[in-house]
């Protein structure tokens, strides 16, 4: 176990952006605990990859508790680079500024000196929980530097303050699938593309159970804020997304939202539930194969996604 010390920046910190390419690859990280101080500054993390992160190996540790308020632009894990793989991790408790919410579980962002995003990552089998200072993995770019074949699956995001999968700005290429995302603040998942950088996304069977539960317009579970035109490919199927009964915010949620342009997002046999009753049909983009049932959960409301006879 490792306590970072007072206004430290985190207890593995990978190469600046002057070494990218040169340092800083062929890293493996394993068996640690990596817990914060309150105080952490900007890019502080338990394991901050920086630039160039090539072929890490980050796989079996415990990142948390960061009981912070600041607003330290990071997370549990962050960086940037190529082909690494961050598997079987415990990110937990993870603080923030309760306004920006811009401190996640996962932070993957783009690099302006090699004009790369995050590419070839593998983000398998980690248990992120109580990400309160923002979202429970996001994906960000900026520059027009893009996130090329990265895949998210097999996670279980339980209680986010944000969004519980954000695929943001840049990402052109990526699969999400297999993903378990319980009580989320906002969106489920949320896709924001522009013109030129969604290419090939699917999103498919994922579990979101009990997101929007705070007031903010055009809620999805599913969510689009971006523009899917042109070649791009957005395809959403065989999801199962279910708002549970007594929740607080009903007015405001909505299976499948879209505050962009989703000419080309296709929606196809997702299972779609409302415990409470208020939402009784499929989302129109699902109207042909979507199917409106009670997946049966067997305890939902305590973590248990197996499902009854």
């Amino acid at each position: 176990k490792y306590e970072n010390p007072t206004n430290g920046r985190g207890f593995i910190f990978g190469v600046n952006s002057a070494y990218d390419g040169t340092y800083g690859q062929y890293v493996s990280i394993s068996g640690l605990w990596g817990q914060m101080n309150a105080t952490n500054v900007t890019d502080a993390a338990p394991i901050n990859m920086s630039y160039g992160a090539n072929t890490w190996r980050v796989m079996d540790n415990e990142c948390g508790p960061w009981s912070t308020t600041l607003d330290s632009l990071a997370g549990g894990i962050t960086g940037q680079g190529n082909g690494a793989k961050i598997k079987f991790n415990y990110i937990h408790d993870i603080g923030g500024h309760a306004t920006n919410l811009q401190n996640h579980g996962m932070y993957y962002d783009s690099n302006s000196s090699s004009s790369l995003g995050t590419q070839n990552y593998e983000i398998a089998y980690n248990w992120l929980y109580n990400c309160y200072g923002g979202s429970g993995i996001q994906f960000f770019g900026t520059g027009g530097y893009l996130h090329k074949n990265n895949s998210i699956h097999h996670n279980f995001i339980d209680t986010c303050g944000k969004y519980g999968i954000n695929a943001a700005d840049g990402v052109e290429t990526m699969d999400i699938y297999d993903n378990i995302l319980t009580t989320i603040q906002k969106h489920g998942i949320r896709l924001n593309y522009d013109t030129t950088a969604s290419t090939n996304v699917k999103v498919f069977y994922n579990t979101i159970y009990n997101t929007d539960l705070v007031a903010g317009g055009a809620d999805g579970a599913i969510e689009n804020d971006g523009a899917a035109t042109g070649s791009s490919a957005i395809l959403i199927k065989h999801n199962t997304i279910v708002f549970p009964a007594g929740r607080t915010n009903t007015a405001f949620a909505r299976f499948y939202g879209n505050n962009g342009t989703d000419t080309n997002v296709t929606l196809d046999q997702n299972l779609y539930y409302d415990a409470a009753g208020t939402l009784l049909t499929v989302p129109a983009k699902d109207a042909t194969y979507g199917i409106v049932g009670n997946p049966n959960f067997t305890s939902a409301s305590t973590g248990d996604f197996t499902v009854t006879a």
